[in-house]
């Protein structure tokens, strides 16, 4: 008995040893692969990231208040304040709301990826599949069209749910308010893990 017991913990050690680690998400900001000394991670299906390695590599400076366990980083004028433990942090008095709190991981902050991103007014592209974070410091502006030209096809076939860079919600291609979305302004996704990941709800119109 004794020997068939020890032969099926043997087996299970060696299947939780070859079973694959989840991958470290990269993150990409303006075409530049960062690294950090405490990785992004994902938790309860929300990616957080490095807040001052990422606000810093964006230009902004960062200070932080070790007796109010809180974060302060500006950039121009724009000024964002960010406690830890609390979902409402603020962009020049804002008050804006996380799906979860910054938390510190081994000396350092790491906040939700979307909000980090997008503070000062960049954007974020979230891939499922490559564990892969794209940043953009600022929006890239559309290129002007000469008078009649036809306007550009939706990116219908990117993926399966869209949402905007500048709303937390995610459609079906078919909401009337994913027709109000802009192509420019459209950021697909494939799944609604991966929009969920990324920082963004489901439509209460159309449920996704």
């Amino acid at each position: 008995m004794n020997k068939y017991l020890l032969c099926g913990m043997a087996l299970l050690l060696c299947l939780f040893l070859v079973t694959p680690a989840m991958a470290t998400p990269t993150v990409t900001l303006d075409g530049k692969q960062l690294s950090f000394d405490v990785s992004p991670i994902i938790e309860d299906g929300r990616t957080l990231v490095p807040l001052r390695a990422i606000f810093e590599a964006m230009g902004a400076t960062v200070n932080w208040d070790q007796d109010s366990q809180a974060a302060t980083a500006v950039k121009g004028d724009t000024t964002v304040e960010l406690k830890i433990g609390a979902t409402t942090p603020t962009i020049n008095g804002q008050v804006k709301q996380l799906d979860v709190p910054a938390k510190i991981i081994d000396g350092r902050t790491l906040a939700p990826l979307r909000f980090v991103g997008e503070a000062f007014g960049g954007t974020v592209e979230w891939n499922q599949e490559l564990q892969a974070i794209t940043m953009l410091s600022k929006p890239v502006s559309p290129i002007a069209q000469p008078a009649g030209t036809p306007p550009p096809l939706s990116g219908a076939g990117q993926g399966t749910y869209v949402g905007s860079v500048s709303s937390d919600k995610y459609h079906t291609p078919s909401c009337r308010y994913a027709d109000k979305i802009t192509p420019e302004n459209q950021i697909w996704f494939k799944s609604k893990e991966e929009a969920a990941a990324a920082g963004y709800q489901p439509c209460g119109v159309c449920k996704p």
